[in-house]
């Protein structure tokens, strides 16, 4: 079976739209995904009419996420609330890659989500630079190189991910929780496309969570959460689709619980 391509996506203002549409950048991003099989996504690509739903939905499936920063990015209300709140959260909590290009002069230094991200130019900006083109080859060969060993890591071999899953979460190394928790985000994001929903699920839980002293929610409680926002009376309570919302945001145990001792 052929594996399922990765995603790139890319964020820029809108006011630098004009800097891409000349500078020859697109038709680097453009090869990368065509010899790396990629599923190359930004918003000229928009194909639904809530543009928030259809941004937050491919930030939400990026593996890759590519920022062309500069003043205007870093003043957009819609890049501090979304877009760099997703892919920080993502980067940090899923291990995805995080590409901040530096288009023109910014103080993006003292942005918490950039300062320690490896970027490009090294020196300098983009804006301004006599080398753009060699510059956008180390970029597209940085992601591929990244992609490339991605895909080789184990995480994608489902065997060994059924093996961590029967382990109690206590005995997994950080490196094989994130492993499982990266297999929970993809399993909840297909199961619950809707962002929204997911959060409004994981904000119910959190409340039950902290009634329970931080237990995990029990069979019984997963059931009700998913009564009250999946199933609303259309078929039986099933806690599995729960269980995965919540392990993607680290609210239930990513390997089993051990049982206790009578």
């Amino acid at each position: 079976m052929e594996e399922p391509k990765a995603k790139m996506v890319m964020i820029y203002a809108h006011k630098d739209r004009k800097f891409l549409n000349r500078s020859g950048f697109l038709g680097f991003l453009e090869g990368l995904a065509r010899r790396d099989n990629l599923d190359f996504w930004w918003d000229e690509k928009m194909s639904h009419p809530l543009f928030d739903e259809e941004i937050k939905r491919q930030l939400d499936e990026a593996e890759i996420i590519v920022c062309l920063v500069s003043q205007e990015f870093l003043n957009s209300d819609y890049v501090r609330n979304v877009e760099a709140k997703t892919a920080n959260k993502r980067l940090r909590d899923e291990g995805i890659l995080v590409v901040p290009i530096m288009l023109s002069a910014s103080p993006w230094k003292y942005e918490e989500w950039l300062k320690d991200i490896h970027h490009f130019p090294q020196a300098g900006y983009l804006h301004n630079s006599s080398r753009k083109n060699e510059i956008f080859l180390e970029i597209t060969e940085y992601i591929s190189a990244w992609y490339r060993k991605s895909r080789a890591r184990p995480f994608r071999d489902p065997e060994m991910i059924y093996k961590l899953r029967r382990l109690p979460e206590t005995s997994l190394s950080k490196e094989q929780i994130r492993i499982l928790q990266k297999d929970s985000c993809d399993r909840a994001r297909k199961m619950v496309p809707n962002p929204d929903l997911r959060e409004k699920i994981c904000r119910d839980a959190r409340s039950e969570i902290e009634k329970n002293k931080g237990a995990p929610l029990k069979k019984e409680l997963l059931e009700d959460l998913d009564e009250k926002f999946l199933a609303l009376g259309l078929r039986n309570r099933d806690a599995k689709i729960v269980r995965w919302v919540l392990r993607c945001e680290g609210l239930h145990p990513q390997g089993r619980v051990p049982k206790r001792r009578a």
